[in-house]
Parts: C-alpha cells; sequence; structure tokens
C-alpha cells in the first residue's frame, strides 16, 4: 500500500514535484522545482518541462498531474465565469479520483474559462495535450485524460435540465450519471460502457443500484444526451436533450 501520494504541478512560471501524505493527513513537501524566467509556450515550455522531467524522483507509481490555469492560458486569464457549473466540475472530478486514481492516474486540471467560453473547451484547444501525454508516457508517468468529455456534455445541456432531474450522458466508450438537486450536481457514476447497448433490463438494474448508492429511489422521469438509441427501461420516461457526437464536433474535442 502506497503511504505518499506523488503530484507533478505544472504552471506557467514553475515545475514542482511535490510529495503528499496518501490520506491527506500531514503538509506536503515540494522535492523538487524549476522556476521559469517568463511564462513559457509551445515547444520551448515542453522542452523545460522534459529537462526537468529528466530526473524524477519518483519512478512506477501513481502520480498526480495538476495544471494551473497559467499553464493553459499563460497570461490570459479571464475572471472565473458560471461559478456554478464550475463547482459541478470540481465536485465531479474529486469523484472520478477517488473511484479510479489508483487505476488510471487521472489528470486533475485547475482553470479558469476563457470570456464567453466553456472554459474545458478552451483547455482543449490551446494546450498540447498530446504532446504532453507523449512526454509524461517517455518518463513512465500517464496521462489519462486532460478534460473529462462529459463536462463539455454537461456544460452543453445544463440549461436544460430540471433542478431535480437525472441525466445519463451515453457514450460507446462510457456512461455517467449526472444527479442534481436544485441546480447543482451531487453525484455522478460512471460506467465503462455504454449503458443503451445492454440487454433489456440490465440496464435499468444498473441505475437503480446508483440510485439505492445515493438513497434515492428511481425517478419517472430522466434525462438523456447520447449516441445512439435510448436505453431498453420499463416505467422510466426519457427526455431526449441532444447527441453527445455532435456537441463534442461543436467543440472539436476528439474521442
Amino acid at each position: 500500500m502506497f503511504t505518499t501520494r506523488w503530484e507533478l504541478v505544472l504552471s506557467a512560471s514553475a515545475f514542482r514535484w511535490v510529495r503528499r501524505p496518501a490520506w491527506g493527513k500531514g503538509p506536503a513537501q515540494c522535492v523538487a522545482q524549476m522556476d521559469l524566467d517568463s511564462p513559457l509556450q509551445g515547444a520551448v515550455r515542453l522542452a523545460a518541462l522534459a529537462s526537468f522531467l529528466a530526473s524524477p524522483p519518483v519512478r512506477f507509481r501513481p502520480v498526480r498531474v495538476s495544471l494551473d490555469d497559467s499553464w493553459l492560458y499563460a497570461a490570459q486569464v479571464a475572471p472565473l465565469q458560471n461559478a456554478e457549473r464550475w463547482q459541478d466540475v470540481q465536485a465531479y472530478t474529486a469523484m472520478r479520483l477517488q473511484e479510479v486514481f489508483e487505476l488510471t492516474q487521472p489528470l486533475k486540471v485547475v482553470m479558469a474559462p476563457l470570456q464567453d467560453a466553456p472554459y474545458w473547451a478552451c483547455a482543449v484547444l490551446q494546450s498540447d495535450v498530446q504532446a504532453l501525454r507523449d512526454l509524461l508516457s517517455a518518463q513512465r508517468l500517464a496521462l489519462a485524460s486532460c478534460v473529462p468529455q462529459w463536462a463539455v456534455v454537461w456544460n452543453h445541456v445544463a440549461g436544460q435540465v430540471l433542478e431535480d432531474e437525472a441525466v445519463l450522458l451515453v457514450q460507446p466508450q462510457g456512461s455517467h450519471l449526472v444527479l442534481s438537486r436544485q441546480g447543482q450536481v451531487c453525484a455522478v457514476r460512471h460506467w465503462p460502457l455504454a449503458l443503451n447497448s445492454l440487454p433489456t433490463g440490465q440496464c435499468e438494474d444498473m441505475l437503480a443500484q446508483a440510485f439505492r448508492r445515493q438513497g434515492l429511489a428511481m425517478p419517472e422521469r430522466m434525462g438523456w444526451m447520447g449516441t445512439g438509441a435510448l436505453p431498453q427501461t420499463q416505467g422510466l420516461q426519457w427526455h431526449r436533450l441532444g447527441d453527445v457526437a455532435d456537441v463534442l464536433g461543436v467543440w472539436r474535442v476528439q474521442p
């Protein structure tokens, strides 16, 4: 069992290796740091990161990668917009890290939006995610994903969602059940498969189990944003909100 959690913290002005107690008790310790004279961008920034990663203090261990807003936008950080949805993404990220951190070492993204645009879409368009993934992979570190695709989809449909409505977001590679209460996300359940591909009744059983885990009864109505046909369920009314592929295409998010 690991007693120490390692974090690679990347900003526009510095790179840091931080060691933290695995259970969050006790102070964090900065083990190594590279300060930059001025914010770097593009290939110059990745070259500096390659130099910093040449002698990492940890190998073959789970590593969390944190990008702050300055890493993604340099000096172009705008004031935080749409704070309620920002909280939704933070809450979801925390839950997903809790579920899969040991398995996939997902990336925790800490950033602010650009003016008049969803911040996660801007992050995808403005950061060279593939180059960063290749670089970390060469150092035996893993980068699972920069920005959860569910976040792009959720922000697109949030205005159509009733205050206490559950929404199922379905893609070929995974499904997300988003439960909201008074307009705020209160829970998210992830499955690594498309629930609408399951036989009749099985999808409903899995949804019912997810609601029971939250101490809730199955609702009579749920929102649906997906690819393909509606799930095979009985006694459950679906409110179709749109197609996931269309939304991701609008924001040029790669599957």
